[in-house]
């Protein structure tokens, strides 16, 4: 029985495909006449050639193409001041160096009558006590 089943289902399948086929056909629209197309005409190719092509853009005004450079012709009008002359340096005289010994002065002690006590600059000795400040 297994046989009988197997054959049955295969039957089955090729009843299926057939009525599907037939059913596609008939909904199907009428076949269209060979009409002729006009096909568009390109140009012929142009060779390549491979890697990049550089052009240089074009120069913005005023400027103009020397070469591969864009150049701008400038016109100044420079006003230059006469030179300056000077009198030639009068050579200093170099006077000899003097030696002298160091001169000290002393201030004399001199009494306010204020109640604050009083500081004398001494040059840096100091006689006695006094405090020992400095005048600023």
């Amino acid at each position: 029985m297994k046989a009988f089943a197997v054959l049955l289902a295969a039957l089955a399948l090729l009843a299926g495909f057939a009525g599907g086929l037939r059913a596609y056909s008939a909904a199907a629209p009428a076949a269209a006449p060979n009409v002729p197309v006009s096909a568009p005409h390109y140009p012929k190719a142009m060779p390549v050639k491979p890697g990049p092509t550089f052009r240089w853009a074009p120069c913005q005004k005023p400027a103009v193409r020397h070469g591969r450079a864009c150049v701008t012709t400038v016109t100044r009008t420079v006003t230059i001041a006469p030179p300056v002359v000077t009198a030639p340096p009068v050579p200093a005289q170099v006077a000899a160096p003097v030696r002298s010994a160091p001169v000290r002065q002393h201030a004399a002690p001199v009494s306010h009558p204020t109640s604050q006590p009083t500081y004398h600059d001494d040059g840096g000795e100091h006689e006695g006590g006094g405090g020992g400040g400095h005048d600023d």
